[in-house]
């Protein structure tokens, strides 16, 4: 039964986060660029812009708070330069996406969801 429920709680989140990004997509080509999609996993989409490539991610996490479950989305764009650099100099997945370290805070810059669209223009 357990096995049952986490699937649908999957495919609730899949939903949740497909909307977001189809809004970012339209929001995008009303801006007059095209966004490509990109999943990486059921909670996390990469986003780049067609004519730019700029990059971004925009993620959803759910976690129970009592009796109500809590979900959140994140956005942030992703500096493809300072992270081919961080991996070419050697530094691994963890050191990069470690939330106490600097190089997260050089590479990634989260941004609002409502502004997302305007900043991979």
């Amino acid at each position: 039964m357990s096995s049952i429920l986490f699937n649908c709680v999957i495919y609730y989140v899949n939903h949740l986060l497909r909307s977001k990004v189809n809004v970012l997509k339209t929001r995008a080509r009303v801006l007059g660029y095209e966004l490509e999609d990109h999943p990486c996993s059921h909670d996390l989409v990469l986003l780049q812009n067609s004519l730019n490539e700029k990059m971004g991610a925009v993620g959803i996490w759910a976690k129970k708070a009592g009796s109500d479950q809590i979900v959140k989305f994140e956005c942030f764009l992703i500096n493809i330069q300072k992270y081919k650099w961080a991996q070419d100099e050697g530094f691994t997945q963890q050191d990069i996406y470690d939330p106490d370290g600097n190089l997260r805070d050089m590479i990634f810059e989260m941004v609002e969801y409502d502004s997302f669209a305007d900043k991979l223009r």
